[in-house]
Protein backbone atom coordinates (compact mmCIF):
# COMPACT_ATOMS: atom_id res chain seq x y z
CA UNK A 1 0.00 0.00 0.00
CA UNK A 2 2.87 3.11 0.83
CA UNK A 3 4.55 1.95 -2.63
CA UNK A 4 1.08 2.42 -4.46
CA UNK A 5 0.72 5.58 -2.30
CA UNK A 6 4.59 6.57 -3.08
CA UNK A 7 4.09 6.06 -7.02
CA UNK A 8 0.81 7.80 -7.18
CA UNK A 9 2.26 10.75 -5.09
CA UNK A 10 5.50 10.82 -8.13
CA UNK A 11 3.20 10.49 -10.96
CA UNK A 12 0.87 13.31 -10.19
CA UNK A 13 4.15 15.86 -8.70
CA UNK A 14 5.26 14.92 -12.23
CA UNK A 15 2.41 15.87 -13.87
CA UNK A 16 1.85 19.06 -12.14
CA UNK A 17 5.69 20.07 -12.79
CA UNK A 18 4.56 18.90 -16.87
CA UNK A 19 1.67 20.87 -16.42
CA UNK A 20 2.97 24.03 -14.95
CA UNK A 21 6.29 24.16 -17.41
CA UNK A 22 4.00 23.59 -20.18
CA UNK A 23 2.08 27.55 -19.30
CA UNK A 24 5.80 28.80 -19.65
CA UNK A 25 5.39 27.93 -23.81
CA UNK A 26 2.18 29.76 -23.73
CA UNK A 27 3.70 33.00 -24.93
CA UNK A 28 0.83 35.32 -26.61
CA UNK A 29 1.02 35.53 -30.04
CA UNK A 30 3.29 38.19 -31.76
CA UNK A 31 1.53 41.38 -33.32
CA UNK A 32 3.79 41.94 -35.88
CA UNK A 33 0.89 40.15 -37.68
CA UNK A 34 -1.68 42.72 -36.77
CA UNK A 35 0.42 45.54 -37.42
CA UNK A 36 2.32 44.92 -40.94
CA UNK A 37 0.95 45.19 -44.49
CA UNK A 38 -2.04 47.20 -43.86
CA UNK A 39 -2.58 51.05 -44.88
CA UNK A 40 -3.34 52.98 -41.65
CA UNK A 41 -4.86 55.82 -41.39
CA UNK A 42 -5.14 58.59 -38.62
CA UNK A 43 -8.74 58.67 -37.65
CA UNK A 44 -7.72 60.63 -33.90
CA UNK A 45 -5.16 63.11 -32.79
CA UNK A 46 -4.99 64.29 -29.12
CA UNK A 47 -3.28 66.70 -26.98
CA UNK A 48 -3.99 66.43 -23.28
CA UNK A 49 -7.47 64.91 -24.67
CA UNK A 50 -8.03 67.80 -26.63
CA UNK A 51 -9.08 66.89 -30.27
CA UNK A 52 -6.09 68.51 -32.54
CA UNK A 53 -6.94 66.51 -35.80
CA UNK A 54 -6.24 68.11 -39.13
CA UNK A 55 -7.27 67.57 -42.41
CA UNK A 56 -4.21 67.30 -43.88
CA UNK A 57 -3.53 64.49 -41.57
CA UNK A 58 -6.71 62.45 -42.67
CA UNK A 59 -5.42 61.73 -46.05
CA UNK A 60 -1.66 60.09 -45.00
CA UNK A 61 -0.85 56.44 -45.04
CA UNK A 62 1.42 54.67 -43.10
CA UNK A 63 2.20 51.27 -43.74
CA UNK A 64 4.29 49.09 -42.18
CA UNK A 65 6.50 46.14 -43.52
CA UNK A 66 7.38 42.85 -41.94
CA UNK A 67 11.13 43.55 -42.89
CA UNK A 68 10.96 46.53 -40.15
CA UNK A 69 11.28 49.40 -42.86
CA UNK A 70 7.50 51.56 -43.06
CA UNK A 71 6.50 54.05 -45.36
CA UNK A 72 4.60 57.35 -44.72
CA UNK A 73 2.99 58.99 -47.85
CA UNK A 74 1.74 61.98 -47.80
CA UNK A 75 -1.82 62.55 -49.23
CA UNK A 76 -2.94 65.13 -51.48
CA UNK A 77 -3.72 67.54 -48.74
CA UNK A 78 -0.63 68.61 -47.24
CA UNK A 79 -0.13 70.05 -44.00
CA UNK A 80 2.94 72.28 -45.08
CA UNK A 81 3.73 73.29 -48.50
CA UNK A 82 7.28 71.29 -48.41
CA UNK A 83 5.73 68.03 -46.71
CA UNK A 84 6.86 65.15 -48.75
CA UNK A 85 6.54 61.23 -48.21
CA UNK A 86 8.98 59.43 -46.26
CA UNK A 87 10.37 56.41 -44.37
CA UNK A 88 12.47 54.53 -42.27
CA UNK A 89 12.51 51.51 -39.80
CA UNK A 90 10.36 50.34 -37.31
CA UNK A 91 10.80 47.61 -34.03
CA UNK A 92 8.73 46.45 -31.05
CA UNK A 93 10.48 47.26 -27.56
CA UNK A 94 9.24 45.83 -24.27
CA UNK A 95 7.47 42.88 -25.12
CA UNK A 96 6.02 44.42 -28.05
CA UNK A 97 4.32 46.96 -25.56
CA UNK A 98 6.54 50.00 -27.57
CA UNK A 99 6.22 50.98 -30.95
CA UNK A 100 9.62 52.31 -31.95
CA UNK A 101 9.46 54.58 -35.19
CA UNK A 102 12.82 55.74 -36.98
CA UNK A 103 12.42 58.19 -39.74
CA UNK A 104 15.57 57.60 -42.28
CA UNK A 105 18.00 60.53 -40.64
CA UNK A 106 15.79 61.33 -37.68
CA UNK A 107 15.59 60.40 -34.01
CA UNK A 108 13.71 57.64 -32.66
CA UNK A 109 10.45 57.92 -31.46
CA UNK A 110 8.32 55.55 -29.17
CA UNK A 111 4.90 55.10 -28.94
CA UNK A 112 3.28 53.00 -26.03
CA UNK A 113 0.39 50.66 -27.53
CA UNK A 114 -2.73 51.56 -25.96
CA UNK A 115 -4.77 49.39 -28.25
CA UNK A 116 -3.83 47.31 -31.28
CA UNK A 117 -6.45 45.29 -33.06
CA UNK A 118 -6.92 44.25 -36.74
CA UNK A 119 -8.42 47.43 -37.42
CA UNK A 120 -7.34 49.97 -34.98
CA UNK A 121 -4.59 50.92 -33.19
CA UNK A 122 -4.10 53.55 -30.67
CA UNK A 123 -0.71 54.92 -29.00
CA UNK A 124 0.55 57.25 -26.70
CA UNK A 125 3.36 59.57 -26.38
CA UNK A 126 4.41 62.45 -23.73
CA UNK A 127 5.88 64.75 -26.24
CA UNK A 128 8.43 67.16 -24.55
CA UNK A 129 8.23 70.06 -27.05
CA UNK A 130 4.27 70.33 -26.21
CA UNK A 131 4.70 69.38 -22.47
CA UNK A 132 1.52 67.46 -23.54
CA UNK A 133 0.42 63.56 -23.65
CA UNK A 134 -0.30 62.82 -27.55
CA UNK A 135 -2.70 60.17 -28.42
CA UNK A 136 -2.97 58.69 -32.07
CA UNK A 137 -5.93 56.56 -33.54
CA UNK A 138 -5.13 54.94 -36.81
CA UNK A 139 -7.43 52.54 -38.49
CA UNK A 140 -6.76 50.34 -40.99
CA UNK A 141 -7.80 50.83 -44.67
Amino acid sequence: MKTHLIRLLTIVIAGLALGFSSCDDDAPPSKVGILVNKSWLVASYEIDGDDALEDCMTDNTLIFFSDGTYSDEIGAIKCEEDESDSEGTWKFKANETILSIIPAGDLESDWKILELTENKLRMSQFVTLLDAEVVVVMEAN
